[in-house]
């Protein structure tokens, strides 16, 4: 009787997915600093060994956590037409989608939408409350992935739009930049502000700051009022400069009448 050796069947690859679900799951219920690396593993049913072939440590493992769940915001919001595009009521009625305006209106909601979306997220508001200091990296230091996609979208975006005339003439990767800092500061500072002025409102003047920022010169649907009249040059005749007087000569024994001189254009 020959023996017969049984092959053991081959571990079941896990998925990174189940791993990260069971990552963000952890960090948005008890936030970074009670997250280990063992309870990540007990809940997605995986030996600490298989994460550590895969995350050398916990802070790389939570930013994998954080590009996912960001990302999935982008996504959800930045492609035109997309259901999460916010815009002021005002804006929503008077821009027709017809009209030259239309898609920098569109563009500008769905960074709205998306800077609101980073604000109510569950891991966003745990972060922020619990384990701040993971994000000042990203804001004084250097770029993560998602503001690198979020610039790559924005950039793309802006010079199509200023291929129609939407977006004011300029380097799409300059404005790219500045709008992305507008929207960054409303994502981490808006709850610094207090409670005097509503989340709403914050996120419509955001929207204004940035639709008149992009705008072209005098358009009718920019939030922004179009720049006034530069001031007269020196020496140069002003409608709001005082009428000038001639005295008309008389004799020495009657009062001197001062008339204002009339405008050339006038009546005779």
């Amino acid at each position: 009787m020959t023996g017969q050796t049984r092959s053991r069947p081959a571990p079941v690859a896990v998925a990174d997915e189940v791993v990260l679900d069971a990552a963000a799951a952890l960090l948005m219920s008890v936030g970074v600093r009670r997250t280990t690396f063992t309870d990540v593993a007990r809940r997605a049913g995986v030996s600490r060994m298989t994460l550590y072939r895969r995350w050398p440590d916990l802070r790389s493992l939570v930013r994998d956590v954080m590009t996912r769940e960001w990302g999935r915001i982008i996504t959800a919001t930045a492609p035109p037409g997309a259901p999460g595009t916010w815009l002021p009521a005002e804006a929503a009625t008077r821009v027709a989608p017809d009209a030259p305006g239309a898609e920098r209106a569109e563009l500008v909601g769905s960074l709205i939408a998306a800077a609101r979306a980073f604000r109510a997220h569950p891991l966003f508001v745990r972060i922020t409350e619990t384990d701040g200091e993971l994000l000042v990296p990203y804001v004084l230091e250097r770029l993560g992935t998602t503001q690198l996609l979020v610039l790559d979208l924005l950039r793309d975006r802006l010079a199509a739009a200023q291929a129609t005339g939407a977006v004011r003439t300029g380097d799409p990767d300059a404005q790219a930049r500045m709008v992305l800092l507008a929207a960054q500061s409303y994502v981490l500072s808006a709850g610094a502000m207090g409670d005097e002025v509503t989340r709403e409102a914050l996120a419509r003047e955001l929207y204004l700051m940035v639709d008149g920022y992009l705008a072209p010169p005098h358009d009718p649907l920019s939030g922004s009022p179009p720049p006034e009249a530069p001031p007269p040059t020196r020496g140069a005749p002003s409608s709001r400069t005082r009428p000038a007087f001639r005295t008309r000569p008389t004799d020495h024994h009657q009062p001197t009448e001062r008339r204002p001189a009339e405008h050339p254009g006038g009546p005779s």
